[in-house]
């Protein structure tokens, strides 16, 4: 195999790299110090292959230790951190190098057995051009591979590895929590803390805490539903040795389709010492630096309440301003950076959301919430904490007039020149909503503009220049997607770009197949130049939900089969690399962008 090449970025830090706060003295008591190395992998498919075949890529940002204590042998503990990690066993310390190549080397050996499936379909389509991006869909897999260092003291260290692949849009996460005895240079277990016999008595609480999160989940909306049946088996899940442990007490992680269907997500769950002291060895603890009794120590990140550096967190944790995608999933509000692959809920609001819009100008961020059945604007800085909701207006029409009778959608919320639009007055006619409920942040006055109001008001702001680019060449690489090669010949499509991304490296369109009632066909995405061509499968013209630009990530709603009439809404985006398609959530109903204010015009 090829030498790997890395790309090492240094940093010599006296705190972690990931500004997380250590416990101990600063000045030489902890010495603990870390580096940070970034490794991108372009793995081609076939070994002798072409550029242009397809190819994986295996992103690693890792934080390692670089110095420790006398007391601790820092190449073992090297050793350990890299084998937890990249989940490696090894009868002999090994160095970063030897442990990198020897993942790369793995993951090359089973991403290429792959190969003959792509060999078989040249064979079988020889007058077909696979060298051709968009073919390459099945066989583009991407991995990313970081890690986070949460606390640490003389004698412990905490982190959080994260694992993410994507393979054939479908996105797969995994995160891993770790706490190793910098004594014993030791990861620790659950048999290492806890007294014998402790499984049976942890698990009701573990298991109470799962419950208490799912019921959150649930927010406001009434259901008859028993929480415990959203779990595959509710009363069979115990520890699963998932946790880290620091001077507030433990926390557990439960990933994605670990104990509930994948549409619940992961589950983080903190349990106090207070909870559990009694099932607690508190000598090991102890040796380790950590008081069970004094819950008011200033150290470790991982709390919620208690100092003001701990609060300081906690407000840090609930900064929104950083998340440029909003979506409302069964009355929730979600905010997703894709930089990161982030989501958060917005816990601050009870009632349940019903769409939302960015300022295009600064941090507010205006959302609309439905209560005994109507509607109320607010308004929230995603900067400012602790975050503070207001209430602007109250609408006097039912939610229920606010979908639209085409496909039951929700009527679109926009920002432009600091007033809120909301679309209002469907009409079959049309087949769409044919008035706008104007309300103005200045003054604080609701009014109704029917469409040659609203046009003539604002169409100075929604009304965008043609494209300086001649796209037509590029559109016509895009019939292969659309028509089996039988009709290629035959048909003529029509094509409509939708967006240039800002910086107008990339493009998003639209393919006409059909016309009912309203036009119909999927959208693509492609890199200006014509290249990783992507069908954004599901997708229709047809809908008022386009997609839109997040930087160079396309975000869309598509609506997939997944049984005889029945659908289900996913909240997508493509990466910005690749073009490939991952899902951020399902169940999604509303979604906004920062940057654009005016997305659903």
């Amino acid at each position: 195999m090829k030498k790997i090449f890395y790309t090492i970025v240094l940093i010599a830090v006296v705190l972690s790299c990931t500004g997380k706060r250590q416990s101990g003295d600063a000045n030489g008591a902890n010495a603990l110090t870390f580096d940070t190395i970034r490794v991108l992998e372009k793995i081609k498919l076939l070994e002798y292959g072409i550029d242009t075949l397809p190819r994986a890529e295996v992103f690693i940002e890792l934080i390692y230790p670089k110095s420790c204590s006398p007391k601790t042998d820092l190449k073992k503990l090297q050793s350990l951190f890299y084998e937890i990690i990249f989940d490696e066993e090894n009868d002999s310390p090994s160095s970063l190098e030897q442990t990198l190549e020897r993942y790369i080397k793995s993951y090359t050996e089973e991403y290429r057995e792959n190969a003959r499936y792509f060999e078989e379909e040249l064979k079988e389509s020889p007058h077909v051009d696979m060298a051709d991006e968009h073919r390459h869909y099945n066989y583009s897999p991407y991995t990313r591979i970081n890690n986070e260092i949460d606390f640490y003291n003389k004698s412990l260290l905490n982190f959080t590895s994260n694992f993410e692949s994507v393979q054939s849009g479908r996105i797969t996460r995994e995160i891993k929590y770790s706490s190793i005895d910098l004594i014993s240079t030791k990861k620790l277990t659950e048999a290492d803390i806890f007294n014998s016999g402790y499984k049976e008595e942890l698990a009701p609480i573990i298991r109470n805490k799962l419950l208490e999160a799912v019921m959150e989940l649930f927010g406001n909306v009434e259901s008859d539903r028993d929480p415990k049946n959203s779990f595959y088996d509710f009363y069979t899940i115990y520890a699963n040795g998932n946790f880290m442990i620091d001077d507030k007490g433990l926390h557990y992680i439960y990933n994605q389709d670990e104990v509930t269907p994948p549409i619940f997500g992961t589950f983080e769950i903190d349990i106090a010492f207070q909870e559990v002291a009694h099932l607690l060895n508190p000598e090991i603890l102890s040796s380790m630096g950590i008081n069970t009794q004094d819950n008011r120590k200033k150290s470790g990140v991982r709390n919620k309440t208690g100092s003001m550096a701990q609060q300081e967190e906690t407000n840090r944790r609930r900064d929104y301003s950083e998340f440029p995608i909003a979506y409302v999933k069964e009355g929730g509000l979600y905010f997703f950076n894709p930089e990161n692959q982030t989501i958060k809920r917005f816990t601050e609001e009870a009632d349940s959301v019903f769409n939302c819009v960015y300022s295009d100008k600064d941090n507010m961020f205006y959302y609309m919430v439905s209560k005994n059945g109507m509607l109320s604007f607010k308004e929230v800085d995603l900067a400012v904490t602790p975050i503070q909701i207001s209430l602007l207006k109250g609408l006097k029409s039912a939610t229920q007039d606010f979908f639209s009778e085409t496909y039951g959608e929700k009527a679109a919320l926009s920002f432009i020149n600091n007033n809120l639009l909301l679309e209002c007055d469907f009409e079959w006619d049309y087949y769409s909503f044919s008035k706008y409920l104007e309300y103005s942040i200045d003054w604080n006055t609701l009014s109704k503009l029917d469409g040659e109001m609203f046009y003539e008001k604002y169409i100075n702001f929604i009304e965008r220049e043609g494209p300086d680019t001649d796209y037509n060449p590029i559109f016509d690489k895009a019939k292969p997607l659309v028509i089996s090669e039988e009709q290629i010949d035959g048909d003529e499509l029509e094509y409509y770009l939708t967006e240039e991304s800002a910086d107008k490296s990339k493009i998003i369109f639209a393919i006409l197949v059909g016309f009912g009632d309203l036009p119909h066909g999927p959208y693509c995405v492609a890199n200006a130049d014509g290249s990783m061509m992507k069908l954004l499968n599901d997708t229709d013209m047809g809908s008022k939900f386009k997609p839109v630009w997040c930087n160079n990530n396309a975000v869309y709603i598509r609506k997939r089969e997944i049984g005889e009439y029945e659908y289900i809404k996913e909240l997508c985006y493509t990466i910005a690399s690749t073009n490939e398609v991952a899902v951020i959530d399902s169940n999604v109903d509303y979604y906004a962008v920062r940057i654009n204010g005016s997305t659903h015009f």
